[in-house]
């Protein structure tokens, strides 16, 4: 993974059934209503295109729920 763009990873983390919700964002540069959101396919066209597909510069974080090595998955309840 190591010296991948940032595009290949992300589509690398979604095609390995990594289940990830985006956590935290920056308001200046993303929509409010893209916290809590599966990071997916879709997620990840509409995000602008001054926006890095792995939040690499800080627009936004993520939390694994899920992938092949948890026992079990974190199950998130939705805030809204």
């Amino acid at each position: 993974m190591v010296g991948q763009s940032s595009k290949a990873l992300a589509q690398e983390i979604i095609e390995r059934g990594i289940d990830t919700v985006l956590v935290t964002i920056d308001r200046l540069v993303l929509p409010e209503r893209l916290c809590g959101e599966r990071y997916t396919e879709h997620l990840i066209t509409e995000l602008p295109n001054n926006v890095d597909p792995c939040g690499e510069d800080g627009e936004f974080h993520t939390l694994v729920c899920n992938s092949k090595y948890f026992s079990h998955p974190i199950v998130i309840e939705p805030y809204r």
